[in-house]
């Protein structure tokens, strides 16, 4: 039996990139490529970017990847609809070349888990604005940071419903007209997606008496997830070893990359070069070893804490890859490096603290220490910048110096909390605490998302090869509850200085009700007609996706990109989006000023809508009625009050009717919400406890704790914490 040519991907487009901080030239190609294509003048960017598309293809790469991991927060920023950017990739890729994307499971491409409705609607606009109807050429890369089960499998689910969905278009479509029934007379035909989930890889490490990410650990998760797709009617396309700090090993690889064959799936191999040698050994250990595909980036993003060039990889081994075009490769690099700069300039400037490759910042033997700890490449640049903004500003020392500090903090946080894989959004949730304990001292401050993680909120962390809990040393588990009990006051009041504390968000082991993307659409039922916009069309649900998972740290960024994208709709969009979606910026912590209760009446409680809309049909209908108050509310606001009042009044107004109308709603025990098992009565106050720090909450859980009184808040907390479980199990379901 002839052995099939080892395939090759190029991460030209998404991870080289982000693993270096090049995004800049990138984007600006895109953008201006963008906004030729769709005026339909092709200039110098977009004839560049078909050039290279071009070269991709006649080199002989299988595949690129092209979509998200930081990028689909990247392309908002720059101004780019993500959208927008995958239609116009398949454009000038082509319908005939793979293209794919990785998306981090509950958590989508944000950084939070999201309801199911969400995950579904993204999964949907991946598939119409990036595929083709041949599954073999759009890749889902579906991965889960804690290789939890039931995290990943919300993405994967999402796209298997896709994919029966299209070939049920695909078979209605075929029967003559006058067969197919009513609903599917004028069906657009469903691009298929090829699903495959990756499984984070760690070195082999001892904790707690356990070995943890054995050979065992990783097949057996992929057993789960392969049944899991079976069970669901489904199957899985392939399997992916996501090496994201590039620990794999030769060894290693020669070991497990068979065990993972014999399952029946061909797996690809996904590894970052911070120890090149390795890097490039292991790829061709791989291979030999029964792996279908590997993935490498051309030159100036080689190296560093990228990925291996495609030369070093394949030379001397041509005869076990798909052909490479050398002359078309040369071509390629030349046309990247007029792109980014040439690669004997990027490499003369490693150990420069202001070199353009963020990732060679600091010297080799620093990028080594981080890398011995399992900093994924696509993270390193970011914490580079940490280190040197914050850092070094705090504990006056060097970069040299503030990466030794880093290393040895990391290392104790991870040996405190189990070595969870250190990919996003853990990558980000536990180098961020590193670094505010660095600045602050040892668990002097914890950043909320490291308390939600501690708490299980993002899922539990299970040792595969035992299906057992892998547990948290209670030196962690107890730093974190003593900060909370230090910041929350009587009523759980947001503390006066402003600083971090806990806000959980619900448990990703259960199944979620769908909240968000209902909330959104309810409230587009009637301003949507009134604007003239399809609730319905592709447009509504990509800004509701977008503002959703929007970068944190950049406010107004949908407006913006809205106007660039799409500026002859952009009054009736934001018409639409201003009043759907909580405004986090302008509800204050406080009552509001005496001038605008006295006008309006609005003591209100600051109830997130996002928790009560989706299971209230009374509040879903009566909510454009609400919109509408708020309207007549603004208008005879005192010309005196700034915008920010008047917006945070009408906020309180909205949000205070829903609350009412919640807690009417809500003394009916025999409600039920839709997708869990806990009734809708007096147990369903988990949904107001699930952010068991939220000042927007605190007013409501007083309310319900009027009508059952329960233990309090902290209790609860403390219980799940010293026995080890997440906050739900120790709320009893009657």
């Amino acid at each position: 039996m002839t052995k099939n040519k080892v395939q090759i991907t190029t991460l030209t487009f998404r991870d080289g990139p982000q693993s270096t901080g090049m995004w800049d030239d990138y984007f600006g190609l895109v953008s201006q490529s963008l906004l030729e294509w769709k005026t339909g003048e092709e200039g110098e960017a977009l004839s560049r970017l078909r050039r290279i598309a071009t070269l991709v293809k006649q080199a002989g790469f299988t595949g690129a990847e092209v979509f998200w991991g930081q990028s689909f927060q990247k392309h908002m920023l720059a101004g780019i609809s993500p959208f927008e950017a995958m239609a116009l990739n398949r454009e000038v890729f082509g319908p005939d070349f793979m293209l794919s994307g990785l998306g981090r499971g509950v958590n989508a491409v944000g950084f939070r888990p999201y309801g199911q409705d969400v995950i579904d609607t993204f999964v949907e606009r991946f598939a119409q604005r990036g595929g083709v109807p041949d599954k073999k050429l759009m890749k889902l890369r579906v991965f889960d940071a804690l290789n939890n089960l039931q995290n990943c499998f919300r993405m994967i689910s999402a796209a298997i419903r896709n994919n029966q969905k299209a070939e049920r278009v695909a078979a209605n479509n075929s029967l003559p007209e006058s067969e197919r029934g009513d609903d599917w007379r004028h069906m657009e035909p469903v691009n298929l997606i090829h699903i495959e989930p990756a499984l984070c890889y760690q070195p082999e490490r001892q904790y707690n008496d356990e070995t943890l990410y054995s050979d065992e650990y990783y097949v057996a998760y992929a057993k789960k997830l392969i049944n899991a797709a079976e069970e669901a009617g489904g199957t899985l396309d392939s399997l992916a070893i996501k090496d994201m700090a590039g620990q794999l090993d030769p060894d290693r690889a020669a070991r497990l990359i068979p065990k993972l064959a014999d399952l029946g799936l061909p797996v690809y191999l996904h590894t970052h070069s911070t120890n090149y040698k390795q890097a490039v050994a292991t790829a061709r250990v791989a291979a030999d070893s029964g792996i279908v595909g590997v993935e490498t980036v051309e030159w100036p993003l080689s190296g560093g804490t990228a990925h291996a060039s495609v030369r070093d990889v394949i030379d001397g081994m041509e005869e076990q890859f798909d052909p490479i075009d050398l002359d078309k490769l040369t071509q390629l690099e030349q046309e990247l490096e007029s792109l980014w700069g040439a690669k004997e300039k990027l490499l003369a400037e490693e150990g420069d603290p202001k070199a353009k490759r963020l990732d060679l910042r600091v010297d080799e033997p620093s990028r080594l220490e981080l890398w011995k700890l399992g900093i994924p490449g696509g993270a390193m640049a970011a914490v580079m910048i940490l280190l040197q903004k914050d850092v070094c500003t705090y504990n006056k020392t060097d970069l040299k110096n503030a990466n030794a500090m880093f290393a040895a903090e990391l290392d104790h946080l991870q040996q405190r909390i189990g070595w969870v894989p250190l990919v996003t959004p853990m990558a980000d949730i536990v180098y961020t605490q590193a670094v505010v304990n660095l600045i602050n001292g040892k668990d002097k401050i914890i950043e909320h998302r490291y308390a939600k993680m501690i708490v299980g909120l993002y899922g539990q962390h299970i040792n595969h090869a035992t299906g057992k809990r892998v547990a948290i040393q209670e030196s962690a588990s107890k730093a974190v509850l003593d900060y909370c009990r230090g910041v929350q006051n009587g009523d759980f009041a947001m503390p006066s200085f402003n600083q971090t504390y806990p806000k959980p968000v619900i448990l990703t082991e259960q199944k979620a009700p769908p909240l968000e993307l209902a909330e959104a659409r309810s409230a587009f039922q009637g301003i949507l007609t009134k604007c003239k916009i399809d609730r319905n069309s592709r447009l509504a649900d990509e800004a509701v996706i977008m503002r959703l998972m929007e970068p944190p740290a950049s406010k107004a960024v949908t407006e913006r990109l809205l106007v660039n994208a799409h500026r002859d709709r952009i009054q009736a969009l934001l018409g639409v989006l201003t009043p759907s979606l909580p405004a986090w910026d302008v509800l204050p912590a406080e009552d509001i000023e005496p001038t605008v209760t006295s006008y309006g009446g609005l003591k209100r409680a600051e109830v997130l809508v996002k928790h009560l809309l989706a299971p209230a049909t009374k509040v879903a209908d009566a909510l454009p009625v609400v919109l509408s108050e708020a309207d007549a509310l603004h208008a005879i606001a005192p010309s005196g009050l700034d915008a920010a009042s008047k917006r945070s009044a009408i906020l309180r107004l909205v949000y205070g009717f829903i609350e009412n109308e919640y807690l009417q709603l809500a003394s009916d025990p025999s409600m039920q919400i839709e997708g869990t098992d806990l009734p809708f009565g007096p147990q369903s106050s988990l949904y107001f406890l699930q952010s068991e720090f939220d000042p927007y909450t605190r007013e409501a859980r007083r309310l319900l704790h009027k009508r059952w009184p329960e233990e309090h808040d902290s209790t609860r907390l403390s219980k799940a914490i010293e026995h080890g479980v997440s906050l739900e199990q120790v709320v009893p379901v009657q």
